[in-house]
């Protein structure tokens, strides 16, 4: 069975937590099977957000389906997305660090 095969008649896949740390860690021997298995996945699908790492698409889906209306960050490329406001820490932090005492 190959990695294609496996994900062929899928439409979303979910990643265990143990597939993502293997991914994250490089593991020797399931490290490269879980990039090509998400290589694959993302290759027959076109991705909204090219820009997304991994990390924080997961951490934005989480938000999503946790039904939360602000998504906090200091990652100003976060502001692109349109399904979900976001707020740039210091963006709103800019007066408190100019007078922390403020």
């Amino acid at each position: 069975m190959t990695i294609r095969s496996c994900i062929k008649n899928s439409t979303y896949v979910f990643l265990d937590t143990a597939q993502l740390i293997y991914f994250i860690e490089a593991h020797p021997v399931y490290g490269e099977m879980v990039r090509q298995f998400i290589l694959a996945a993302e290759s027959g699908k076109s991705r909204r957000y090219l820009f997304l790492k991994l990390a924080d698409a997961m951490q934005i889906a989480t938000a999503l389906h946790a039904g939360a209306d602000l998504f906090l960050t200091n990652d100003k490329q976060l502001k692109q997305l349109t399904e979900i406001p976001v707020a740039v820490l210091d963006e709103c932090c800019k007066d408190e660090k100019l007078n922390p005492d403020g």
